[in-house]
Order: C-alpha cells, then structure tokens, then sequence
C-alpha cells in the first residue's frame, strides 16, 4: 500500500512520471485476486499518462481495463484518448461498446422504457 499511497502523493503534486513509477509498483504488489484495487492502480496509471499528454500509453491502460471490466467512466477516457490521437475508426469500435455497458442503478424496466422511446420525468 505504501507505493499505491506515494503514487496518489506524486499524483497529486503534478509529478506523474515519479506516481507512474509508483503506480506500477503498487500494481506489481497488489495480488490478481483484488481485482477492483488493480483496476483502481490501472485507472490512475492511465489518468497520469493523460496528464502527461501521453495518449497511446494512456489507451493501453484504458483498453487493459475495458478488458477485464468495462465500466463507462473508462470508455469515455479511452475515446477522449482516442479523439485526441485522431483515431477515428477505434473510437467508433468504443463508442459502440459504451452502448453494452450497463449503467449501475439502472433496472431492467428503465432499460425497457429508453428501448421503447417511453421516458419522463
């Protein structure tokens, strides 16, 4: 955990080649079978490479996510990424797998009336 918390420290203080470094460390450390603490040190190693303007590496870690879990807060920095690099043709394969993405909290019932054209406040 001391890595995973340097990291988030380097984070932070805008040092993200030093809370990379860290990141990977922490994620080296972390067992497979804790799979959403992973995801969390995968998650931020992307952010960071965001920060750095490094857009394929934070695709990498983006579409290694995407992967193993998909959520939609992930595809939509994988497609900022993509948008970023000019790849039209990926964005297009991750927009459209967005759209399989479930969204938490929603019922089947919400996901039947969106189908249906039949929403209202």
């Amino acid at each position: 955990r001391l890595k995973l918390n340097m990291g988030v420290i380097y984070y932070e203080q805008k040092k993200y080649p030093q809370a990379i470094k860290q990141f990977r460390m922490a994620l080296d450390q972390i067992p497979v079978t804790n799979k959403e603490l992973r995801l969390k040190i995968m998650r931020n190693i992307g952010n960071s490479f965001v920060k750095l303007g490094q857009f394929q590496d934070a695709i990498d870690s983006y579409e290694g996510i995407m992967n193993i879990s998909p959520d939609v807060q992930t595809a939509f920095n994988l497609m900022l990424c993509l948008y970023a690099r000019g790849d039209k043709d990926k964005m297009r394969k991750h927009f459209t797998k967005v759209l399989s993405i479930p969204i938490p909290g929603m019922t089947e019932e919400d996901e039947e009336k969106i189908n249906n054209g039949t929403i209202s406040n």
